[in-house]
């Protein structure tokens, strides 16, 4: 039964290892473009988010701040909106 188990058990492991981490994405509901800063272990990057165009993917953990706004906090699987020229978090 041991020789059976172990494979299954690492096979297992593997497979949780394997699954892709989420990631934020950043919806703009305007009409406008808006100008977004990223901001994460790898440095700041600044962007610029079309009206009506989702950024998919942009990072797992970050800080993304609105021009002239306060900066959030985004992890892993959360969706950030800018509507009316505010941000939030949010579907």
């Amino acid at each position: 039964m041991k020789s059976t188990l172990f494979p299954a058990a690492a096979f297992l492991a593997a497979s949780l290892f394997a699954l892709p981490l989420g990631a934020v994405d950043v919806v703009n509901q305007d009409e406008e473009d808006r100008l977004i800063t990223v901001t994460d272990e790898n440095g700041t990057e600044e962007i610029v988010v079309g009206p009506g165009e989702t950024l998919a993917d942009i990072c797992e953990t970050c800080k993304i701040q609105l021009e002239g706004g306060q900066p959030v906090d985004v992890k892993a699987d959360e969706v950030v909106v800018i509507k009316n020229n505010s941000m939030a978090k949010g579907g």
